[in-house]
């Protein structure tokens, strides 16, 4: 009986020890902060790129990459265009468009084919302080790029970089001409050019989509047959799918049909440069206008605005647009072509 007293005794003993050390390790301030440290290590390995998407703090932290690319017909389909952050698309000259697409959060393997620079290309590169990439450029541009007049940019002319940008022979010259997010970064190592991202970031939310899409179709006839664009809704992803001369707009490399979170069409004054039988064009990116963009299944009638080198969106409210996480294309439609702005 003495033993079972005992070992009864030792039982209610070592659960007391137990219960002990089990409370100080719960109560324990410093255990508590170890763990709420952890937790905020772990929150803040996550930030947003330049489209708002979560991405790791070096990542996060990598210059934009900003490469021109050609939208002639025998250059399609392009490759990159579906794993670019924000995608500009805007007239070149003759009635046809070219694409700048601006890359930090993805590791696109094939992007082109890369064509020649414009001047108003470049002021989108500044803004976002980028690694400009492209093959030459009118007279006027590359004047400027020697001249030091784009001071965030750093300049990646092809004819100066010739390693950086691989041939596709299976593309017909002169669109044979690609680069890569890799090849890209080498670049910047090997001219010692800051790799660090300087820019003001846009505001960003998270979807919500509509229950009822009142903006289930953009249509935009840029200039002449071949170039028109449209975006349809889908609403299972709440994104827009890419159509380019009424057929899906493919990117070849991913093998998979371009779409976008939020679409813009920003309008722009467009003036012809005059005398120039390369039909050139001046695009003005700094007076501001009407936007319309459409995000989750609806449309923002609102306005665009440039202030200390950067252009913003704002709802008829004049508050800043937040946009969905995720892919941003922007269209910089011409004036004269508001009237070919169709929404449905």
């Amino acid at each position: 009986m003495k033993k079972i007293v005992l070992i009864f005794t030792i039982l209610i003993l070592v659960s007391a020890i137990l219960v002990g050390v089990f409370w100080r390790k719960k109560t324990n301030p410093q255990s508590s902060q170890n763990v709420q440290a952890a937790g905020n290590q772990q929150a803040e390995e996550k930030l947003e790129a330049i489209n708002g998407v979560p991405v790791n703090k070096e990542l996060a932290a990598a210059r934009p990459l900003a490469v021109i690319i050609e939208n002639h017909p025998d250059a399609r389909p392009q490759s990159g265009l579906s794993s670019a952050d924000v995608v500009y698309e805007t007239l070149a000259e003759g009635g046809i468009t070219r694409f700048l697409a601006i890359f930090q959060s993805s590791q696109a393997k094939a992007i082109g084919p890369v064509r020649s620079a414009r001047e108003y290309f470049a002021e989108i590169a500044d803004e976002w302080g980028a690694l400009f990439a492209h093959v030459g450029g009118s007279n006027e541009v590359i004047n400027q790029l020697k001249n030091n007049y784009f001071k965030n940019l750093s300049d990646a002319n092809e004819y100066y970089n010739f390693d950086f940008f691989p041939r596709n022979n299976y593309k017909p010259q002169p669109h044979h001409i690609f680069t890569s997010v890799e090849k890209l970064r080498e670049l910047i190592k090997f001219h010692d050019f800051s790799n660090t991202a300087i820019y003001t970031a846009w505001k960003f939310k998270s979807d919500q989509p509509a229950d009822m899409a009142t903006a289930k179709e953009l249509n935009i006839d840029f200039s002449r047959a071949g170039y028109e664009v449209g975006w349809q809704y889908d609403a299972l992803t709440n994104s827009y799918k890419r159509l380019q001369y009424f057929e899906a707009h493919m990117d070849e490399a991913a093998k998979k049909q371009i779409t976008a979170k939020n679409v813009v069409a920003q309008i722009v004054n467009v003036t012809p440069v005059p005398k120039d039988p390369l039909l050139h064009v001046n695009i003005d990116m700094d007076s501001g206008g009407k936007a319309i963009i459409l995000q989750d299944g609806k449309e923002i009638i609102g306005t665009w605005k440039k202030q200390n080198n950067r252009t913003h969106y704002y709802n008829e409210a004049g508050q800043e647009v937040a946009f969905n996480r995720g892919p941003i294309w922007i269209e910089l439609v011409p004036q004269d072509k508001e009237s070919k702005i169709v929404l449905k």
